[in-house]
């Protein structure tokens, strides 16, 4: 589903220059659109667990162990 606001997502000035429009920008600048993308194509933790390592980033505890799939799913999430 995409609101009609997005749809068409530039605007052409009176001096017939095209722009994109403002809410589109405020979304390209907020998480929401690529937090909704991740989320279609990582599907669970453990996928972005294993799509962050294989870029080099690597999700670790306090005391250096490896973040694990079971430690995303505590209820409420250990920090």
């Amino acid at each position: 589903h995409i609101p009609e606001d997005l749809r068409d997502p530039f605007y052409t000035d009176q001096y017939d220059q095209e722009h994109i429009k403002p809410p589109v920008i405020r979304l390209l600048l907020s998480c929401e659109l690529y937090c909704r993308v991740c989320a279609l194509i990582l599907k669970g933790d453990q996928s972005v667990i294993q799509a962050l390592s294989r870029k080099g980033i690597y999700v670790m505890e306090g005391d250096d162990t490896p973040v694990t799939d079971s430690d995303l799913t505590c209820q409420p999430i250990k920090m």
